[in-house]
């Protein structure tokens, strides 16, 4: 009996620490500065790959296949084409975590040189016209397409480096 108390008060315990680590890991709603989305999902990676392969089919955004990593960009007829922007994306899953981030691209300054200062990070921000949270809202209204498919939750997290 006490055998038993004591494995199931470390039950308790273990549950405890896991929740509090991943509450500070991840918000269930975005917030100033979040740059990752990130969705669990109960398939096996292979299934949720096969998942993902054909909404980002669906949705017009091209990718390939980079080790465990897909590489992302939304093609000439996506809504963001007729504003001159491109989404480039990452997108890994892991043990039934999807991990989604990106960038923006202004398509006037593709194939110049100083396209690395026209690429913008996509990041959660309060203001409305800024690339940032455009890219944001382009990414979290696929994340939210994906969610459908891999029948899990999203999270929002801000991530150093995330690409």
């Amino acid at each position: 009996m006490k055998h038993f108390f004591y494995l199931r008060s470390s039950y308790w315990l273990a549950l405890l620490v896991c929740s509090i680590s991943i509450g500070s890991w991840a918000q269930s709603g975005p917030f100033k500065g979040a740059n990752t989305i990130v969705l669990s999902t109960n398939l096996a990676d292979k299934d949720a790959y096969q998942s993902i392969t054909e909404v980002l089919r669906s949705q017009h955004i091209s990718f390939t296949a980079d080790g465990d990593v897909l590489l992302m960009r939304s093609e000439s007829n996506s809504t963001l084409a007729g504003k001159g922007y491109v989404f480039k994306g990452q997108l890994s899953v892991n043990t039934g975590i999807v991990k989604l981030t990106g960038r923006m691209l202004d398509t006037s300054y593709e194939g110049n040189e100083s396209v690395s200062e026209k690429s913008v990070l996509i990041s959660y921000t309060k203001g409305h016209a800024s690339l940032q949270r455009m890219g944001f809202l382009y990414m979290d209204d696929l994340a939210r397409k994906l969610q459908l498919a891999l029948q899990g939750a999203i999270m929002y997290k801000y991530q150093k480096d995330p690409i």
